[in-house]
């Protein structure tokens, strides 16, 4: 058994101690102090019988570092001054990195795992992807949702036209003379694991808000990935992670984003024993015999505000407001009056629904103007949707109002949103009807329609989605297309695009989603957008129910930026 003496610094404290190691577990002895002991039982497999024993972990070995300062380069990286690296970079086009994104660029070398919490437009898909070509030799493995695929090949193709190509979830890794960014999705990179004789050295988790939950498969083989690549490399391997929402849910996000990019970071070994950090317990006289949720009184709001600083070394927030110069957003909340077909089957849903959250889903799908039909199905021997029928629904007016006040000379530009694939159906045929041609985004693919010798065509190759995509950028918009509607539900579409040709978002509907919302909007809210017009949001409300989730997005907004306003970057 390895056997070293050492000191554990805590809270300002030098702490004697001793620490044993063999295949299973470590061993530490130290004199008694309270906040060290909270140091270890927050450790992973920690255990008490006259000595302290945790288990022989790459995330334990990780966090004893931090405690006793050892000079290791995968802990000083953390606690060094950012340097310069700016005179690497090898532009091959013709734009530079902004200032925020070269502290982007400068950020990620210096620590090498590292996670960019930037608001979605505030441009950091290419400080990464420079920050790899400039740092290795090694291909890149680019893991990002289904809809930001198309963001990525438009950003690779007009930064690296030279000598970059993209290849899509090649397993092999193999290098092919040329530099080759393997871009995966959230639902395929598990495959490399099995697939590829050697790691990544350089990993990018985009949107990495979608590595949820400790016990996730995902956030599983995620972690997987990481330390295969760090045995391999030994400390010189890059992990990044990128998201524009680190907590659309609550701050307990944070915790499997951070362990993923660097285990072992943050202290608690559990995302239940990081958010009883923050829970406030009650304590009264006889509480000790009740559950632990019923002890919960609450959250500190006073120590969530310190979770910035606390994970400054591995974080960087970079705000919009703070980055970019941007005109300020004009919400336009549109209070539709239902019809009184809707009331009517507003009263037999109350009636014949008893589940509280069916009907609310029903109520929801109502006020967007349908109702799923659903049927038995042998083969899975289960009841599934079968299609849909359409009720009127005020919003379908008043969509095709906007539509109409939205063409000037026969050109427009519109961004529409919903909460479901019954409604995208809807708005495509409003659209249809009015003349625009749809790019449509939902969880059925990505379908470029319009009609042509009087049908309905629809186009899902990759050049004509990238030529709509072109035109929906307002710095690459040549009006080919004369009346463009981008049609997406907001959590499969609303990821990874530049939509800045259009001044309005209008919200058929929202879903529950938080990470959808806050995303889809700053689409078209970026430096490329028209200054001088502006973006106005529409919210379309028929029912109390939509109120109600407009709502609840609000309040989650407004918690994510209590967590990202302690370490953000300003420009100066």
């Amino acid at each position: 058994m390895k056997t070293i003496k050492t000191f554990f610094y805590c809270k300002k404290k030098k702490i004697p101690a001793t620490i044993s190691f063999n295949v299973e577990s470590i061993f530490l002895i130290f004199p008694y102090d309270s906040d060290m002991i909270a140091e270890v039982k927050a450790m992973e497999g920690s255990s008490f019988d006259k000595i302290w024993k945790v288990k022989n972990s790459n995330r334990n070995l990780f966090a004893i570092k931090l405690l006793t300062r050892a000079k290791d380069e995968k802990i000083t990286r953390y606690f060094s001054i950012v340097q310069d690296y700016s005179d690497k970079i090898d532009y091959q086009c013709d734009e530079k990195l902004w200032l925020h994104q070269l502290d982007m660029y400068n950020f990620i070398l210096n620590k090498q795992r590292c996670l960019l919490a930037a608001e979605p437009r505030t441009g950091k898909t290419w400080p990464a992807l420079q920050a790899w070509y400039d740092a290795v030799e090694e291909d890149c493995c680019f893991i990002t949702t289904s809809s930001a695929y198309l963001g990525i090949f438009r950003e690779a193709r007009k930064r690296f036209p030279r000598d970059v190509v993209i290849r899509e979830q090649n397993f092999s890794l193999v290098k092919s003379g040329q530099r080759v960014i393997n871009l995966f999705s959230y639902n395929s990179f598990q495959k490399i694991l099995d697939h590829s004789e050697n790691p990544p050295r350089f990993i990018v988790f985009d949107e990495i808000h979608k590595l949820k939950g400790q016990d996730s498969n995902r956030t599983n083989s995620a972690k997987k990935l990481v330390d295969w690549s760090e045995r391999v490399y030994n400390g010189n391997e890059h992990v990044v992670g990128l998201t524009g929402t680190p907590t659309p849910r609550s701050f307990v996000d944070w915790w499997s984003q951070c362990e993923v990019i660097r285990s072992g970071f943050i202290r608690e070994s559990t995302a239940q024993k990081f958010e009883n950090r923050y829970t406030l317990w009650d304590d009264s006289q006889g509480s000790e015999n009740l559950e632990s949720w019923e002890r919960r009184l609450g959250y500190n709001e006073e120590e969530i505000a310190k979770i910035p600083k606390r994970l400054a070394p591995l974080v960087r927030c970079y705000l919009q407001k703070d980055v970019l110069s941007l005109p300020k957003v004009m919400i336009d909340v549109i209070k539709l009056q239902p019809t009184a077909d809707m009331l009517r089957a507003v009263n037999v849903y109350k009636r014949t629904v008893a589940n509280v959250l069916s009907l609310r889903t029903k109520l929801h799908q109502l006020a967007d103007g349908f109702s799923y039909q659903t049927d038995y199905n042998e083969e899975t021997n289960k009841i599934g949707r079968t299609g849909f029928n359409e009720i009127f629904s005020p919003k379908m007016e008043q969509l095709e109002s906007d539509l109409d006040n939205e063409e000037t000379d026969g050109k427009g530009r519109v961004i529409v949103y919903s909460a479901f694939q019954a409604s995208v159906d809807i708005i495509t045929n409003i659209a249809l009807k009015k003349g625009w041609w749809v790019l449509q985004i939902d969880g059925r693919g990505k379908f470029l329609i319009h009609y042509k010798d009087n049908e309905i065509r629809r186009d899902s190759e990759l050049t004509q989605i990238l030529l709509a995509l072109d035109e929906m950028d307002r710095s690459s918009n040549k009006w080919l297309i004369p009346k463009l509607l981008f049609n997406a539900q907001t959590d499969s579409g609303g990821t990874g695009l530049e939509l800045s040709a259009s001044k309005i978002i209008i919200y058929y509907s929202n879903s529950d989603m938080g990470e959808g919302k806050m995303q889809s909007w700053r689409r078209a809210y970026s430096n490329n957008m028209d200054k001088v017009a502006g973006l106005t949001i529409k919210e379309y409300c028929c029912l109390p129910v939509d109120d109600k989730v407009v709502e609840n997005h609000e309040k989650k907004a407004g918690n994510q930026a209590k967590t990202m306003e302690g370490n953000k970057y300003v420009n100066h």
